[in-house]
């Protein structure tokens, strides 16, 4: 098999233009060959060779602790992120700056965290950043996370060291998907030499260590990622890494890897799976990851950070389209969902959207969240309260019935990912706080419509397309303004949400600051016409040229549909 290229670009100017244009010595290629080859500890002591050898620059300090973070070496993966900050400040992206808190964190020095954290406080680029927030909120709140006294959880048996990251079902058996291998990056989404083990009944419900599948009709070399299965269509989904000629580790903000989604079918005989086949046309530079279907494998959920969604990583859903024989394109799940930050591993649990995000406010990390059912819209998610979440990363949960279930999460440092149980041990909970499967009517009745059918998002009532650079009202978005609050401004019982977009010219910080400004030039344009139901302005910064409107052809796209404000109605729920 190919070895794995890794091509992350380091997302500040300086970063960027030094990792790429410093050459490489020979002592330098043969530690990124061995790291590429997951001979970690080989690759490291290279690495250490290099730069007492020639000296460290910022630069090869900032690969190196990018590296060690990557395989869990907290503590070296300090000591190169201080080198660095002492050379330059302001070579850290912010994910490194993360990365350095988060390691800090996770080795116990939440002081010294915080003296990192406060330092990057006034920098723009961070005052705004979802997981920077996270962090700081954590620190903030780090001695006054109290626990819900009705969960209880409990860290399961050991599994043999390996690292444990999501729980599927095949023919009615629960199965674990595990990585016997240390590479256990914190963004939880590639994973190597991957085994899948049948959850045992009873006691102890986990499998022994080294023991192996039962799962005899699943090749060997198909059990490479996170995977679901259809046992009525005889469908197994599965994402796989891809793999490509190795050259230079160039690590920065971009991800390690790319994964793609891949089908197997079940023979006639039921006998084999076949061999994997791309399940639709994936965009390339893009990761397509953490499948889930249902409906019978009628439908599906996904995780992707392809062009078009809110950053990082987005939830998706598809759905088969029996006629053509072929998958619809992938709906975005919309803003309230989906954030900057990365949304992964969607389970769909009787009425509850489960998923885990590190852009949603909560305590650091990954935590868990789900979306109650509320008829016609998606509401915002709601946060599990602690011991299910906690400051690290939660980042898997499956759901067993109402009150129990299993997470995945790395809050036992010694030991990477462990599966827990967890039980709610109450009769009922209090409005704030999430309970599985109390509601009247099914969530997943919003996605189990035919093919056409999308799932209802807050409905899109108006969009108004502004001038290249410009936050300014065009006199066709006053005409349409002067309508729409002569028809809408008196209607009760809704919100509007008014989002602001750019396209993708300009540098991050200005298309968020554009997109915000033309979300308040509408906001107040709105107000001045005599609209009075609440309304909320936010800037969602560039947007790649997509859209979710399916019957829209591709080449009437333009970079115009992205200069744009979008107003939506949410009805007030009860």
């Amino acid at each position: 098999m190919t070895l794995a290229l890794l091509a992350f670009f380091a997302g500040g100017s300086v970063a960027r233009e030094s990792e790429k244009e410093r050459r490489r010595s020979g002592l330098e290629k043969r530690a990124d060959t061995y790291f590429l080859r997951h001979r970690y500890d080989k690759a490291m002591s290279l690495y250490e060779s290099l730069i007492r050898r020639e000296g460290g620059t910022g630069a090869l300090h900032l690969k190196v602790a990018r590296l060690y973070f990557m395989v869990s070496r907290y503590d070296l993966a300090i000591l190169h992120y201080t080198k660095v900050v002492e050379k330059d400040e302001d070579l850290p992206t912010v994910k490194d700056v993360c990365d350095f808190i988060d390691a800090h964190r996770f080795t116990g020095s939440d002081q010294k965290a915080e003296a990192v954290c406060l330092s990057y406080m006034y920098k723009n680029i961070f005052s705004r950043h979802q997981r920077y927030k996270n962090v700081l909120d954590v620190l903030t709140k780090r001695h006054n996370i109290a626990a819900e006294k009705s969960y209880a959880t409990t860290l399961l048996p050991s599994t043999g060291g390996g690292t444990e990251f999501l729980i599927g079902e095949l023919d009615g058996k629960r199965f674990l998907v595990r990585s016997n291998h240390g590479f256990d990056p914190s963004e939880k989404l590639f994973f190597h030499r991957i085994r899948y083990y049948e959850m045992e009944e009873g006691h102890n419900p986990l499998p022994g260590a080294g023991k192996a599948s039962p799962f005899h009709l699943v090749p060997r070399d198909l059990q490479g990622g996170p995977a679901t299965f259809s046992s009525r269509r005889g469908l197994m989904v599965s994402a796989v890494l891809q793999y490509e000629t190795p050259d230079q580790i160039i690590l920065g903000e971009d991800n390690p890897f790319k994964s793609r989604l891949v089908y197997s079918k079940l023979d006639k005989g039921g006998r084999r799976y076949s061999r994997f086949a791309p399940l639709f046309p994936q965009e390339e530079g893009a990761s397509f990851t953490y499948p889930f279907l249902f409906r019978d494998g009628l439908s599906m959920f996904f995780s992707s950070d392809m062009p078009g969604g809110y950053g990082g990583f987005d939830l998706y859903v598809i759905h088969w389209d029996e006629a053509r024989k072929a998958w619809t394109r992938p709906l975005n799940l919309g803003p309230e969902i989906n954030t900057e930050g990365d949304e992964i591993a969607p389970v769909l649990f009787r009425d509850e959207l489960i998923f885990a995000s590190n852009g949603h406010s909560g305590f650091g990390g990954y935590d868990l969240f789900h979306v109650p059912h509320a008829e016609g819209t998606l509401p915002a998610p709601q946060h599990f309260p602690h011991p299910v979440n906690s400051v690290f990363n939660d980042f898997y949960m499956y759901p067993l019935d109402e009150k129990s279930g299993y997470i995945i999460s790395d809050r036992n440092l010694g030991t990477q990912n462990d599966v827990y149980s967890y039980q709610f041990q109450g009769t009922r909970l209090s409005n704030n706080i999430p309970y599985l499967g109390d509601t009247e009517q099914s969530l997943m009745n919003r996605w189990t419509k035919p093919q056409k059918a999308s799932l209802r998002l807050p409905e899109r009532l108006l969009s108004l397309h502004f001038d290249f650079d410009k936050a300014e009202l065009t006199p066709r978005a006053i005409e349409q303004l002067d309508e729409f609050a002569g028809s809408y401004g008196n209607r009760t019982g809704i919100t509007l949400r008014i989002f602001g977009y750019t396209d993708e010219a300009g540098g991050e910080d200005y298309n968020l600051s554009l997109s915000r400004r033309r979300a308040d030039i509408v906001l107040e344009a709105l107000k001045n016409r005599g609209v009075r139901v609440p309304m909320r302005a936010a800037g969602r910064g560039k947007i790649p040229i997509f859209d979710q409107v399916e019957e829209e052809p591709e080449s009437a796209r333009t970079s115009t549909d992205a200069r744009r404000v979008d107003i939506y109605e949410e009805h007030e729920t009860h």
